[in-house]
């Protein structure tokens, strides 16, 4: 049954696919590419930022992508079992250690839970890609990009995730992860679309967005909740990457779509409605990626006030002074400081990037394409902790 349905859905969302061809969109404006070469030749953090951007490139370039042929598993999975620290692989022996008592350990459940990170680096090399050719317009990097791509394309249906249980994935064991990877695999195919022929964006639309996108709309959450604005943002990220205003307005205007998650997910406090802190990060990393990317299809969701209130809310909570957040908000508030210049996410920013302990450099894409000075110092509105340091994020070896 769940076949005959997803096989009825696939149908209908190729029916609305536009031709390949169409009329262009770009994730990023010529005067947005402008402006970030210029500010690479002034800005000493933004040089920094282009420099590590190009050789993440460049390293996807001269190391091809391993693109395996089974799906991905969990992420939790992939930790020592009584440490909860990143297990290391060893690609010769097949063995997994742990770093803290070097035991191994083997298994398909940990075999799947190490494809679940190559499969997610391999969706952000593509974003990386995309962005670097957009840059620079060395084809090299949009070849490297479209052959990621095509190759999912081509590995698609062998994807055999034995999970059938509500909100599974088909490349992933959930949706929820699917819809991580289609985000960055939307912002890959856009920016390289140029690059390629029209056989190929009909493979990569046809065998890779299409079904990515089905398989979301086949197990989507139907209710307000955190995994419901990542279904919504991986959908309307598609729709953006291929311009096709069906998906992404059911994304944004829709019953349970963007308006209605913030309209009726965020408390009058700000916060969103599902604890801990750590959702409503993940449910406005979400929100934020389709805001992002919004005005170049005509919407501004940015003046919606409860949007902005999820920006201001968490820096005026005191959180235990042995509590350590889990997630690193910086790149967040470098497009809420663009987007509303409002001195509290500039002194948010300032005291994040000077703290010692928290060892983060304003290095990412969007500090690089939307960072504004760091100079306002003069915020009364709000009482912003300073930032207390984050686990480092790792990947696994």
């Amino acid at each position: 049954m769940f076949r005959f349905i997803l096989c009825i859905l696939c149908y209908l969302t190729f029916v609305s696919l536009p031709s390949s061809g169409q009329a262009y969109v770009s994730f990023l404006t010529a005067e947005q590419i402008d402006t970030v070469k210029t500010k690479a030749q002034t800005d000493l953090d933004a040089k920094k930022a282009l420099l590590l951007l190009t050789r993440q490139a460049d390293r996807a370039v001269a190391q091809p992508a391993k693109i395996p042929k089974e799906y991905g598993g969990l992420a939790q999975d992939y930790l020592c079992p009584n440490q909860g620290v990143l297990l290391s692989y060893d690609e010769k022996t097949g063995a997994y250690r742990c770093p803290v008592d070097n035991k191994q350990y083997f298994g398909e459940k940990l075999d799947a839970a190490q494809r679940f990170y190559v499969h997610m680096k391999n969706s952000r090399a593509t974003k990386d890609l995309g962005l670097t050719y957009a840059l620079t317009g060395d084809n090299k990097y949009a070849v490297a990009g479209r052959d990621i791509l095509l190759q999912y394309a081509k590995n698609w249906s062998e994807y055999k995730n034995p999970n059938t249980k509500d909100d599974h994935g088909h490349l992933f064991w959930q949706v929820l992860d699917e819809t991580q990877f289609a985000t960055n695999i939307a912002w890959g195919y856009n920016l390289i679309y140029p690059a390629l022929t029209v056989e190929e964006q009909q493979t990569i639309e046809k065998e890779l967005l299409l079904p990515l996108y089905s398989i979301i709309q086949a197990q989507k959450t139907d209710k307000i909740s955190m995994n419901r604005t990542w279904e919504n943002a991986a959908s309307a990220m598609l729709g953006f990457a291929i311009d096709n205003p069906v998906w992404y307005k059911a994304a944004i205007e829709g019953p349970l779509g963007f308006k209605d998650q913030v309209d009726k997910g965020v408390l009058t406090t700000g916060l969103w409605s599902e604890a801990p802190l750590g959702n409503h990060y993940s449910a406005l990393s979400a929100l934020s990626a389709v805001a992002e990317i919004a005005p170049r299809f005509s919407y501004d969701l940015t003046s919606h006030p409860k949007f902005r209130t999820m920006f201001t809310a968490p820096l005026t909570i005191a959180e235990p002074s042995d509590q350590q957040p889990k997630f690193q908000a910086a790149d967040l508030y470098e497009l809420a400081y663009a987007w509303y210049k409002d001195p509290v996410f500039a002194n948010y920013l300032t005291s994040t990037y000077a703290n010692p302990a928290v060892k983060i450099d304003r290095l990412s894409y969007r500090a690089l394409f939307y960072g504004l000075p760091l100079t306002a110092t003069n915020a009364t509105s709000l009482s912003v902790p300073a930032p207390k340091p984050a686990p480092e994020k790792t990947e696994p070896k």
